[in-house]
């Protein structure tokens, strides 16, 4: 259930460089998996004393459920270092869909409000792209929720395009976000009119027509 998908090779060089030097501060947490164990809790510590060659590592044996386990991991990842904004989501998620959690009982396990858990799931609904974006964090979790506010895809692609090029703040995201908004209303009000006038063009030949062949 790690919801990190990738661990960064220069954090587990510094975790060795820190236990050869002062050991492992906290032993890694694992369960027992018939004759093995799984790491809960301690990836990257793991990954260290694999880097220094060590044949056997610190740890505490808990017994946890599977969505224990899973959120104990999302919870080690959220406070040790912040996860990025999409794997964060993505781990909300697994919560919700895996073990019929509600975002309720999501935010009480985690810690957070609600509200928190809610906008980070609605980060998912953007599309791929984006979501890479905010994965590397080329575009921040504001700029994020911006986007969020356009209807079409597109439109939100080009935005965040935009805003990696230029630099682009949050705020003045906003500002490109509301002429877009007034830019597209204006053109459905001109659609509307148009689609107005041929109706009672339409009309208006019928009632000849009709008329005419009585």
């Amino acid at each position: 259930y790690q919801r990190r998908r990738e661990i960064d090779r220069k954090q587990v060089v510094e975790v060795a460089e820190s236990i050869q030097s002062e050991g492992l501060l906290q032993p890694i947490v694992v369960r027992a998996k018939g004759e093995e164990y799984e790491v809960i809790a301690g990836e990257r510590g793991l990954s260290a004393f694999e880097l220094l060659k060590k044949k056997s590592v610190p740890a505490r044996v808990i017994e946890a459920s599977d969505a224990s386990s899973a959120t104990l991991a999302l919870i080690e990842n959220l406070q040790r270092e912040n996860l990025n904004p999409i794997d964060e989501a993505l781990g909300y998620a697994s919560l919700v869909r895996d073990f019929d959690m509600t975002q309720e009982a999501v935010a009480e396990r985690v810690g957070k409000g609600r509200a928190s858990i809610a906008n980070a799931l609605r980060l998912l609904s953007l599309g791929n792209e984006i979501q890479g974006f905010l994965s590397r964090r080329l575009i921040s979790t504001g700029h994020a929720k911006v986007l969020l506010g356009l209807e079409s895809e597109e439109h939100r692609k080009l935005l965040a395009r935009r805003i990696i090029e230029t630099g682009m703040s949050v705020r003045e995201a906003e500002q490109q976000v509301r002429r877009l908004k007034a830019s597209s209303g204006s053109s459905e009000k001109a659609k509307a009119k148009s689609a107005e006038a041929e109706a009672t063009v339409i009309r208006d030949l019928e009632k000849h027509i009709g008329e005419h062949f009585n």
